[in-house]
């Protein structure tokens, strides 16, 4: 079964000011997030809600000018052991297009780096995910659908939805294995902020 996950940034602790790119599968309980990481470089896990947040809007980032001694966020690029992200950092100097940028001491293994402009974008605004201000729907599936919803065909069909309501989280549940399948009625799961308005 495919999964219909949010594109988020997730970081791996609470003090880390680096943000991996990473996909919502599911939200679990009150307070854990359940993900996927890019190329799957790391294992699906669950993560806590405040170590997950939204991607940023990119709009208006064609304007953005970084300043020397301007906190901004800089594009780490995958490697066999991590997926990409965005670390937390600060430009030290600006010469012919290069940015030179560095990062708090505390953060470990970063050292300074040397990026154009395309590398870099503005702090995030996006606050880490609060599951209380979430609200999560199951919808019942017509049986005539069951096989369809089941398919690779309903997994465009679904990702539009979610993006088209602004969505966390769309997908389906398995059946249950014990019962027959005319029996099973299978539900959509749809996770939505409470803020959000829908039709």
């Amino acid at each position: 079964m495919a999964f219909h996950g949010t594109p988020v940034e997730v970081r791996k602790n609470q003090k880390s000011t680096t943000w991996y790119s990473g996909e919502l599968i599911d939200i679990n309980g009150e307070d854990r997030i359940k993900v996927r990481f890019e190329e799957d470089i790391w294992p699906i896990r669950e993560v806590p809600a405040s170590s997950v947040r939204r991607l940023p809007d990119d709009t208006g980032s064609e304007d953005f000018n970084p300043q020397v001694d301007e906190a901004v966020e800089v594009l780490l690029s995958a490697t066999d052991s991590n997926p990409s992200g965005w670390a937390l950092g600060k430009v030290k100097t600006i010469k012919n297009s290069f940015y030179f940028i560095t990062f708090d001491p505390t953060q470990k293994g970063k050292q300074d780096l040397i990026v154009e402009r395309k590398a870099l974008r503005r702090t995030s605004p996006e606050q880490q995910l609060d599951v209380s201000s979430m609200i999560r729907k199951l919808l019942p599936v017509d049986p005539d659908l069951h096989g369809w919803i089941r398919s690779q065909d309903s997994s465009g069909c679904l990702n539009h939805v979610q993006n088209k309501c602004n969505l966390l989280v769309a997908n389906c549940a398995e059946p249950r294995a014990t019962f027959p399948e005319s029996n099973v009625l299978s539900k959509c799961t749809l996770w939505r902020s409470r803020k959000l308005d829908y039709y």
